[in-house]
């Protein structure tokens, strides 16, 4: 190896160096979803995934959601569901609700059940009225399902007026 190829090497290490420390970011678990949350609103999404990326790597748990959605928006399916599976296990509803759909398009409500499940102990309005909507439809229990779909309607702005079981 000569000289010209070990400075280049340098070179090229210290420029990725010098971008991978301007692009990091310095926030608490809770500043850096707020800050995430203020540059997706003004449509900056990278700056908002750094701010995720960091919240998440921080473990909380809506820091870890916005990550998913953001990926999914991208088309990142796969990160997206690692991203909500992650922030389900830190007890952020939308997050499971969000993990519980992706695990139903890609295999079926059954396994989504459990995620709709603890969205709703975790009291997300959507993710109770789903898990409701699999308690009548794929199980049949239309005791449990008025109970979800009340729950959901209780957490919820939007309600249909009678939800209507199967």
């Amino acid at each position: 190896m000569n000289i010209k190829s070990i400075f280049k090497a340098l070179s090229i290490f210290f420029l990725l160096s010098i971008t991978h420390i301007s692009m990091a970011v310095d926030c608490s678990r809770e500043s850096c979803v707020s800050l995430g949350m203020s540059k997706y609103k003004s449509g900056d999404k990278v700056s908002a995934e750094r701010y995720y990326q960091k919240g998440c790597d921080l473990d909380h748990g809506l820091s870890c959601g916005n990550l998913g959605v953001l990926k999914e928006e991208s088309g990142d399916k796969v990160s997206a569901k690692r991203y909500f599976q992650k922030g389900c296990e830190l007890d952020d509803g939308a997050s499971c609700f969000n993990f519980g759909i992706l695990k139903a398009n890609s295999e079926d409500g059954v396994s989504a059940e459990k995620y709709y499940q603890k969205g709703c102990e975790l009291n997300h309005g959507d993710a109770c009225s789903f898990l409701g909507g699999v308690k009548d439809l794929i199980f049949g229990d239309k005791v449990a399902a008025e109970r979800y779909y009340q729950k959901g309607c209780e957490l919820d702005l939007y309600c249909p007026k009678n939800q209507e079981l199967h």
